[in-house]
């Protein structure tokens, strides 16, 4: 059945952005895994600001360790103070444009809403996975001298091997188990596979569609072709790897949203406008807003070294980049 433009009625409904937000990360693997833990504005105890480019957030440093030695039954203990900071995010602005015409190519039977909002939702689910591989970039630059250097290991003195692999893993020490993902090139994965340390599941985040996994000691492998190969930040034969830990990154994605419908009266073309406004965060790090121009970040900013400043001890930040040589 065609999608007619009548059937766009509902896109301006508060419910609808929200089922736009499920659908974009219901099944994006960085949100799934729990390396980006999404938030709300309520959560980050944040409200929208009309014109606002940037939002100041806490972050709480509980001290676990401390303790008082009880040498007699009446040795005091007194409560060990939470230690408040702050981390300041770019909010970023994107927009994007379906017209009648696409929109009756690529929404079949059924409701033509529901089919719209899982369409926006894939869309907004791709631009938050490339939002977040250009920050991993920006972060770590060419891995000597970015905010995260000291998260950062060079492991091209030989092959990537099983036990390379692990070096990388272990640049956290004892937070190793947090590390909720691994984000690499096709061609790491495939040198991973012919060295027998991959094992392929079906995503539990969707069964039905046949969806695999690459997982490595149950951690589950993304990869993108993105991730420097060969060039770029790396040398020949070079990639770089990703080890995030849970809870790397922040994305409140309700900070607001422009859902319209609509026509362009000099062209005739009918369809639906979404303009879009969110964050997505390396916690426990500033953004600097050193190298951007207008009031939002493009991907190429956030792979910028110096829009970026840390504000925890890098310990704290479970994010390491591993360089590695595959012949």
């Amino acid at each position: 059945m065609a999608i007619a433009y009548t059937d766009l009625n509902g896109v301006e409904q508060p419910r609808f952005a929200d089922f736009v937000r499920e659908q974009a990360t219901e099944k994006n693997i960085l949100v799934v895994s729990g390396a980006v833990k999404k938030v709300s504005l309520r959560d980050l105890g944040l409200s929208y600001v009309e014109g606002k480019t940037q939002a100041t957030f806490p972050f709480w440093q509980v001290d676990s360790s401390t303790h008082t030695d009880l040498t007699d039954t009446n040795t005091a203990v007194n409560p060990v103070a939470i230690e408040a900071g702050s981390q300041v995010a770019k909010i970023l602005t994107r927009g994007r444009a379906w017209g009648i015409t696409e929109l009756a190519k690529k929404i079949g039977g059924g409701d033509p809403l529901d089919g719209l909002a899982k369409l926006m939702g894939e869309f907004w689910s791709k631009n938050y996975h490339n939002a977040g591989i250009s920050i991993l970039k920006g972060l770590f630059g060419d891995g000597a001298t970015g905010t995260l250097e000291d998260n950062y290991l060079d492991s091209t003195a030989g092959v990537l091997t099983g036990e390379t692999f692990n070096n990388g893993v272990y640049k956290l020490g004892d937070a190793k188990e947090r590390i909720a993902l691994h984000l690499c090139h096709s061609k790491v994965l495939q040198k991973l596979e012919d060295l027998n340390e991959v094992l392929i599941t079906v995503s539990a985040a969707d069964p039905t569609q046949k969806v695999h996994l690459f997982r490595r000691s149950g951690k589950p492998i993304l990869i993108d072709d993105s991730i420097d190969y060969g060039s770029g930040l790396v040398g020949s034969d070079e990639a770089a790897v990703y080890h995030v830990g849970e809870g790397a990154m922040l994305l409140c994605d309700d900070y607001h949203d422009s859902i319209t419908r609509g026509e362009i009266y000099t062209t005739g073309v009918k369809g639906v406008w979404h303009r879009k406004m969110f964050m997505l965060h390396p916690n426990g790090v500033n953004w600097e807003e050193s190298e951007v121009s207008g009031i939002t970040a493009s991907n190429a900013n956030l792979e910028e070294v110096a829009n970026w400043d840390l504000t925890w001890d890098r310990k704290n930040v479970p994010i390491v980049r591993q360089d590695v040589k595959l012949a």
